[in-house]
């Protein structure tokens, strides 16, 4: 099994060396709710389904570039 909590470490310490947007995607629910948790806790955005992070994702780029006209 993955330790989830281990990966939800890494991807808080890599939000905060980037400007960038990070979203996380824990398929898995009660397996991986503490580390869903804990990324919400460190200000990263979770989502449950790839689909959700397409979909978000494609709304932040349709932002950027509305932002840059």
């Amino acid at each position: 099994m993955t330790d989830i909590e281990n990966i939800a470490d890494a991807v808080i310490d890599f939000k905060r060396k980037t400007d960038k947007p990070i979203v996380a995607i824990f398929i898995g629910n009660a397996l991986v709710g503490m580390g869903r948790e804990k990324l919400h806790a460190g200000g990263v955005t979770t989502l449950s389904t790839p689909e959700e992070g397409a979909s978000a994702l494609g709304s932040l780029a349709r932002l950027a570039a509305w932002h840059s006209d």
